[in-house]
């Protein structure tokens, strides 16, 4: 089954989720945690629970508590204990990032097409077509993909558990196909 979802829709439903577990977190009810932690990664250095707490007005109690979630989850520190990725990351990866702050990256290709929306900023992406190691490059805007190279592209996902084959842990990443 093969089936094709706006753009926008995947911006709501992943908005939607991460409030959910913000909340639900009982740390902060903000909405705009996930906002804030995106903007701290987009400046390109790493990021220090003392100028996160600075640049959210939170008690380093909440953020203590918000950079172990997320280290749990699997988000990037270096070895000074400062946040350096969580989708959006200063480590590179094989998909380059390119926003008004200079060079970042995804940790994967699907997160390139719904970054720009939630931070509202317009990125240039780079990236290589596993399947074809064709380039691919893309100009991404808040609320639509505004050009693309070459043309034709797509971007395949298997949702574990919705293919035979497919459950916890097979995960298989995005695709393309040019």
């Amino acid at each position: 089954m093969v089936a094709e979802t706006d753009l926008q829709k995947i911006i709501t439903t992943w908005k939607s989720i991460r409030r959910g577990r913000e909340t639900s977190s009982n740390t902060v009810g903000a909405a705009n945690l996930t906002t804030d932690i995106l903007g701290a990664i987009a400046d390109g250095r790493p990021v220090s629970a003392t100028a996160f707490a600075q640049r959210t007005g939170l008690d380093s109690d909440a953020v203590d508590g918000v950079f172990d979630r997320m280290r749990s989850a699997g988000s990037e520190f270096d070895a000074d204990d400062n946040l350096v990725g969580n989708v959006l990351t200063q480590i590179p990866t094989p998909h380059s990032f390119k926003i008004d702050s200079g060079e970042l990256y995804a940790w994967c290709a699907l997160d390139t097409l719904f970054l720009p929306g939630l931070m509202g900023r317009t990125a240039k992406v780079e990236s290589t077509c596993p399947a074809t190691g064709r380039g691919i490059r893309l100009t991404v805007t808040p609320d639509h993909i505004e050009s693309s190279t070459p043309d034709g592209i797509v971007l395949s996902i298997i949702i574990p558990g919705e293919a035979d084959g497919t459950g916890a842990g097979s995960i298989s990443g995005p695709q393309c196909a040019t």
